[in-house]
């Protein structure tokens, strides 16, 4: 059994997480700025029922400039946990993960949400450099390794036609959950929506993405370290640039050139649970 230890709503991201202003570890055509910095360009804001991340929309930019948006990280760390989010929300050019990651790269990133140009299916990996975890479902890429394949990890696709894009934000978004232990990595879309304060995930169906330890890898948590819940917005960089029709140069000039096609790139999260083993 799992209890409710982070219940983040509205204006309470405010406290539980910090905005991270450092270069964009995916080589990103991105500027993150502080929280100060955030609010005062409406890049981000929050009501009662929901917080909002955006990237900036209001100006075109010179070659060498970076379009200004938003990353933000948990302030707790989490090892065993499941965390369950609900999100409204994209545009060309974009790539805008959800994540868990350890505080030493590359200790373990686990990709909730991950797309790019408004593109889906959901893709879901786990980047990691020791051990093998072993996904299960509709397979990208069977290496977790992050300094193999170029750190393309070991993805599978969502297996749902809504779970990313135009036809996510359609249905009025959804609801992710991730349950980490020590034997496997799970991944939930639409699965948990009730907001309990006790969760049994023993009892939910089938999980759109699973990694399970196996050889060398007995226990998640001794050879990973504990993550941080991230949520960002970037623009172009290693997956939104390759994807982009004319790759990463006809990517960036889009972004430079087009900051009315931003107008609808946002994360507008209405909850976020995270619970903690009953010990």
């Amino acid at each position: 059994m799992f209890m409710l230890t982070l219940y983040s709503q509205g204006d309470s991201f405010y406290d539980g997480f910090e905005f991270f202003t450092y270069p964009d570890p995916t080589d990103g055509l991105v500027n993150y700025v502080s929280m100060k910095e955030a609010i005062k360009l409406n890049l981000t804001h929050a009501d009662d029922s929901s917080f909002v991340i955006r990237g900036d929309q209001t100006r075109k930019l010179e070659v060498g400039e970076k379009r200004d948006s938003v990353r933000i990280s948990s302030k707790k760390t989490y090892a065993e946990h499941v965390s369950n989010r609900r999100y409204r929300a994209h545009a060309e050019g974009i790539y805008s993960p959800q994540l868990c990651r350890s505080s030493t790269w590359p200790g373990l990133q686990i990709d909730i949400i991950e797309g790019a140009n408004d593109l889906g299916p959901n893709l879901q990996s786990l980047h990691n450099e020791r051990g093998a975890p072993q996904p299960e479902g509709r397979i990208k890429m069977n290496d977790c390794n992050s300094f193999a394949n170029g750190n393309t990890g070991c993805g599978v696709f969502g297996d749902s036609q809504r779970d990313f894009g135009a036809p996510f934000n359609k249905a009025g978004g959804g609801w992710w959950a991730t349950v980490r232990t020590e034997s496997a990595i799970k991944m939930y879309f639409d699965e948990v929506r009730n907001g309990a304060d006790v969760v049994d995930p023993t009892g939910w169906g089938t999980p759109t993405s699973s990694f399970t330890s196996s050889g060398d890898l007995c226990s998640i948590s001794d050879k990973f370290g504990k993550n941080r819940i991230i949520f960002n917005l970037t623009f172009c960089g290693g997956f939104a640039g390759h994807t982009f029709h004319g790759g990463t140069p006809a990517c960036e000039d889009f972004v430079r050139n087009n900051p009315e096609a931003y107008n609808l790139a946002f994360w507008n999260v209405l909850s976020l649970r995270v619970y903690e083993e009953d010990n």
